[in-house]
């Protein structure tokens, strides 16, 4: 039976670290990062406040209207290097698919708009009450076709079939790619920085192969590894994008409507109980088919982004927009059973040896990403730093099942009303439903952490 035991032991041990990159094996997701409960008030203020100083940058983003590409700001091209022949990993040889930081999709992205709004500087709130905000981020099929979705800094090139890893994944298929930055530092275009890489086994294999490099292979010459500090650093700014969006969430007036609405009927789980969400929102902000109508999408995107007439997609922002509430309202609560009274959400925090000790977890191995190496012959290419931390603070923040942005990742279907009626929801039902602890993931973890 010791035997047995021991065996099984040495086989999950085996299953939790994947060998890859110059033969070594990289630390999972799990063990990068501690996840804990801390505050969220004045995060965004904060990061604002530290933003504040990236006064070429954010000028950059003061003219940008979706119209001309801003100086000093690349456009994607698909055809020529390094977007055609280059990848940050070797998990899939010769084959890149462009990630997006920003979603493409001109459902999901209508939920950035206070965090876009927030790194960028941009005025507006929120996407739902300002045009000249979507008209940036998404753009139209008129004469905005250069929005901020397809600026080159909107996109990281991963493997093949990103989707299932980078946008749409759970625990077994998750990756977090998140920037080494100290906000206290200027970011202009052109500044160096490096990536931290956190993933599940399974995220490794499919950034990394299963076939180890050889060593030093000049090809990969941007990987390393994090230093103590480097992963400070990255935990850190990280931790500060996690609470800034749990404070964007817990201030935002478009919550405060959905909220309002879902409070108010009895008809939870029907059309009625959708179309009471859907009336109060048209009623403030105007039809949800005229704003989710016309975002630019180039030949190369889906049918879902060309199609954003479908009569169901305005049920399906209501969809995503009714999770993100269901998190305010799990902040709102997991803040008053933690006694302090403010909102507080899940976010990683670094591992720290005894008295404190500044210590790399697991066997201290962390991929990294030198950009400057990677994008060396158009340093231009490297993008802003704080939106790839949204993406970031997205990922890990699903990764700890309480998403703060709508993306593909575990909300995509998340909320959907069928021709019957029926509501499916990614949470349990009492989740769905009341917004309060239940049998589904969030409820345990709410419980038992």
């Amino acid at each position: 039976e010791e035997v047995g035991k021991a065996v099984k032991e040495e086989v999950e041990g085996l299953r939790a670290e994947v060998r890859a990159g110059f033969g070594t094996t990289y630390v999972p997701i799990d063990v990068i990062w501690k996840k804990k409960e801390i505050p969220v008030k004045d995060a965004a203020k904060k990061l604002r406040e530290l933003r504040a100083k990236d006064l070429e940058v954010l000028e950059i983003y003061k003219v940008a209207d979706g119209r001309e590409l801003p100086r000093n700001v690349p456009k994607l091209d698909r055809d020529s290097p390094p977007f055609s022949d280059m990848c940050m990993f070797p998990g899939t040889p010769y084959q890149t698919s462009m990630a997006h930081v920003v979603p493409y999709d001109p459902i999901c992205s209508l939920t950035w708009g206070e965090a876009i709004a927030l790194v960028t500087g941009k005025a507006g709130s929120n996407m739902f009450a300002s045009k000249n905000l979507r008209d940036f981020v998404r753009g139209n099929m008129e004469d905005k076709t250069n929005p901020f979705k397809v600026w080159a800094w909107n996109y990281l090139q991963l493997p093949y079939g990103h989707d299932e890893y980078f946008d749409n994944f759970k625990k077994g298929k998750a990756v977090v790619i998140t920037p080494i930055w100290d906000p206290n530092n200027r970011w202009e275009p052109g500044t160096p920085y490096k990536l931290l890489v956190a993933a599940t086994p399974e995220g490794y294999k499919w950034l990394l192969g299963i076939t180890p490099l050889a060593q030093d292979p000049t090809e990969f010459r941007w990987f390393g590894e994090a230093t103590p500090e480097e992963y400070k650093t990255a935990t850190d700014f990280l931790q500060l994008v996690v609470s800034a969006l749990g404070d964007l969430l817990i201030q935002s007036e478009v919550m405060d409507v959905v909220e309002q609405a879902y409070n108010s009927t009895d008809a939870a789980g029907s059309k009625a109980f959708y179309a009471t969400i859907r009336n109060a929102l048209e009623k403030e902000h105007g039809l949800l088919s005229d704003i989710i109508e016309g975002a630019f999408c180039d030949d190369n995107r889906s049918k879902r982004s060309n199609a954003s007439s479908n009569s169901s997609f305005p049920n399906t922002l209501v969809g995503k927009l009714i999770s993100l509430m269901q998190e305010r309202k799990r902040m709102k609560r997991l803040g008053k059973e933690r006694e302090t009274g403010d909102p507080m959400i899940y976010a990683p925090t670094i591992v720290e040896g005894l008295n404190g000790q500044l210590l790399l977890p697991g066997n201290g191995k962390i991929l990294t990403i030198d950009l400057e190496t990677f994008f060396e012959e158009n340093p231009l290419l490297i993008p802003d730093p704080y939106p790839v931390a949204l993406k970031a603070g997205m990922n890990i923040s699903t990764f700890y099942e309480t998403p703060l942005l709508a993306g593909s990742n575990g909300m995509a279907e998340d909320y959907s009303v069928d021709d019957q009626g029926s509501m499916g929801s990614y949470h349990s039902v009492s989740e769905t439903l009341t917004g309060e602890p239940g049998d589904g993931m969030m409820g345990e973890e709410v419980q038992n952490e």
